[in-house]
């Protein structure tokens, strides 16, 4: 028993005996997010994925194939949340920890991820909406109208982040 009691103590002691860091445990400290080469190329593959998944949706709805929307929906949204989880976790924190110091470029990226929350809200709304209720003729302009307000604010979105935003994604300056 003795014997167990000292390897905590060595453990204790060790633990202590790391270098002052102002308080800070080094293990609480967050990484750095590092650049990632074909980050920009993987998103710029979702949205061209999520465009054509939101184009077969508005094909299912032509068609007259109103109960396959439920899932084509469900599974946009999956795709869309991981695309958004890995813009921004990977993209958007990475851009904020490179030009922190510029507050110019900080106030466009902090503008830019509200406006995708906005947006990933709406989303997340029409497709509660029509998941609960269906999509048939029943709804059928009401659900056009919103599939289609949709649609073109993540198209105008995309264009705007592969063009505004996107360049601002560069390696670290050394």
């Amino acid at each position: 028993m003795e014997a167990i009691r000292n390897l905590f103590r060595r453990d204790e002691q060790s633990e202590s005996a790391e270098p002052d860091s102002g308080g800070l445990s080094y293990r609480s400290q967050p990484e750095a997010i590092r650049y990632d080469s074909q980050l920009i190329g993987a998103l710029h593959k979702d949205h061209e994925a999520l465009l054509n998944a939101w184009t077969g949706i508005g094909e299912r709805l032509a068609k007259g194939r109103f109960d396959d929307i439920p899932d084509a929906l469900n599974r946009f949204k999956r795709d869309l949340d991981h695309h958004l989880l890995t813009e921004n976790v990977r993209f958007y924190n990475y851009v904020e920890q490179q030009l922190a110091d510029d507050r110019v470029d900080s106030e466009i990226i902090r503008d830019f991820r509200q406006e995708m929350n906005g947006i990933a809200r709406s989303v997340t709304r029409f497709i509660r909406k029509y998941i609960s209720s269906g999509v048939g003729a029943w709804n059928f302009n009401a659900f056009r109208k919103d599939y289609r307000a949709i649609g073109e604010a993540l198209k105008n979105r995309i264009e705007r982040e592969e063009c505004d935003l996107y360049p601002l994604y560069t390696p670290p300056q050394e």
